[in-house]
């Protein structure tokens, strides 16, 4: 077991298997053998939450996948539980918490969850609009109105 700390001081007690998804935690339990401790002071206790269950289903998914590996019916079986695990991760979360987990997995060198918090932000950036997007992501519009305009024009199907 190795104990995660985050930057508000809570403790997460995972496995060394669940923190080895991790490429950044992996190494460092590699070179630190006898380190128990892992302070994560860039990462505050709901973000580092929400990894952690990430780490612990993707073990549970790819032990799935690799006794589903016998046929390619078993395998389609396994890639469904795979999806069904995901599925939920970010839903009913804002664009700032995605963000913060986004940077979570980037640091942490997870890079299955830097691919799907990606995705989930580009699932709620589909139904906005450019006007919405600036709002949530504090974009300032600094084109002037008649090129943006044009801009709008020119790339119409963008806008639909």
């Amino acid at each position: 077991m190795v104990r995660l700390v985050s930057m508000d001081g809570v403790s997460f007690e995972v496995k060394k298997n669940v923190a080895a998804v991790s490429l950044f935690l992996k190494e460092r339990m590699e070179i630190f053998l006898d380190e128990s401790v892992i302070p994560l002071p860039h990462i505050n206790s709901k973000i580092l939450g929400m990894v952690v269950r990430y780490c612990e289903q993707h073990v549970v998914a790819a032990a799935r996948r690799k006794a589903a590996k016998a046929t390619l019916t078993d395998k389609a079986v396994a890639s469904e539980d795979i999806k069904r695990c995901y599925a939920d991760l970010g839903k009913g979360e804002d664009i700032h918490c995605l963000f913060d987990l986004l940077m979570a997995a980037w640091d942490l060198e997870i890079d299955s969850l830097v691919l799907l918090t990606c995705q989930s932000v580009v699932n709620i950036m589909k139904k906005k609009t450019p006007e919405a997007i600036r709002v949530d992501f504090n974009i300032e519009n600094d084109f002037p109105p008649e090129v943006e305009a044009r801009f709008r024009m020119g790339f119409i199907w963008a806008f639909l």
